[in-house]
């Protein structure tokens, strides 16, 4: 709230006790939450982030003497062969010595399994792929912890009988949904290339900017959550891959607009963005905001004058993944979601189905380093 307060829905703490223990669980976001959450549902929040915002949750804790203290966060790190970073690692430093027993991680889907300033952390990747287990074991010299990150397969588990008849129930339910073939594809079409732009965001981009019948459409990397195999595609790939329910929204922006989403698209000196109907050139040694060198839409060079129709997904509509150009704009609705547009556009592509693998977006080369 703007007075600061915290509003009375949020614990930010509960007491779990667990045979003999009291463990204090404390719940942690960051402020990235507000730009990765559609915006009406975050509105008028602000999220405070570091060892400072804990600081008066972890006194009002420590009041009541637990025997261990959890933090679970929605932060986390990247680890790799030259060790971790990340906003997890920052936090755990930041903490006073001895605030916290231990940090469960998350957001980055990692595996991590580290120590820092004696906190043993765990996250275990996503989607339930892996299982964190921190063991608190009795030595005699104290309480030790023993951490792994453990890899799940379903096949070492009994499923849960009441569960499996619901699910079971439901699943016969949405197969005829899920399982039908929307399209036949020509190739595998996967999240990964060398600089940033694949076919597979192209295709996303192309659907919403055919079905919303505009000149321009921008996709969010991070909105395109799965890859897709080669030969028949069905609804439930689909959905995989757009799972989110976002509308397909479309408005009418000037070319000095387009072009201040543009430039934030390739913020940082890389694309974050899948685009459709124009095509970019930047260099990503100039500073934000000038990094553009040429915009083409529909090959012909952007007016900043000009009125373009855009199509985008409400997510970034309203401000999402730090689209704040859009916030003020007069969005019209198309009555689809982004999937829905997905669905109707794939049949009526030629079969298979090819996605066009060309970059859309492209730095421009560096000067050849001259050899000593």
């Amino acid at each position: 709230s703007t007075m600061g307060g915290r509003p009375a829905w949020a614990r930010p703490w509960a007491m779990l006790h667990v045979d003999t223990l009291d463990v204090a669980v404390i719940g942690y976001i960051t402020d990235i939450t507000k730009s990765i959450v559609r915006a009406e549902n975050v509105k008028g929040l602000a999220f405070p982030g570091g060892a400072a915002a804990l600081a008066g949750v972890l006194d009002t804790v420590h009041a009541q003497h637990p025997d261990l203290v959890v933090i679970i966060a929605h932060a986390g790190a990247v680890c790799d062969s030259v060790g971790c970073r990340g906003e997890i690692m920052d936090l755990a430093r930041e903490l006073p010595r001895g605030s916290a027993d231990a940090i469960v991680a998350g957001h980055t889907h990692r595996v991590n399994n580290v120590t820092v300033n004696g906190i043993p952390i765990v996250q275990a990747r996503s989607s339930g792929t892996a299982l964190g287990v921190m063991d608190l074991v009795q030595g005699d010299s104290g309480l030790a912890w023993h951490t792994e990150v453990r890899d799940t397969w379903a096949d070492e588990v009994t499923p849960d009988s009441a569960e499996l008849a619901l699910v079971t129930r439901f699943k016969a339910r949405t197969d005829t949904l899920a399982s039908r073939t929307v399209a036949v594809l020509a190739d595998s079409l996967v999240r990964t290339s060398h600089d940033g732009q694949y076919a597979l965001g192209n295709l996303l981009a192309d659907a919403q900017r055919a079905m919303a019948h505009a000149d321009v459409a921008i996709m969010n990397n991070g909105g395109i959550r799965a890859d897709l195999p080669a030969g028949p595609v069905t609804y439930r790939r689909l959905f995989e891959l757009q799972p989110f329910g976002n509308n397909l929204v479309v408005a009418r922006v000037t070319g000095r607009e387009l072009r201040a989403a543009l430039e934030y698209a390739v913020r940082g000196g890389s694309a974050h963005v899948h685009v459709s109907g124009v095509t970019m050139t930047f260099d990503p040694r100039k500073p934000d905001g000038q990094r553009l060198i040429q915009v083409l839409v529909a090959g012909k060079p952007l007016r900043d004058g000009a009125t373009y129709t855009l199509a985008v997904n409400d997510f970034m509509s309203t401000g999402g993944d730090g689209f704040t150009m859009f916030n003020g704009l007069d969005w019209r609705v198309t009555g689809m979601t982004c999937l829905d547009a997905l669905v109707a556009w794939l049949p009526l592509q030629p079969s298979p189905v090819r996605a066009d693998p060309t970059a859309r977006i492209t730095r421009v080369p560096r000067p050849a380093s001259r050899v000593q």
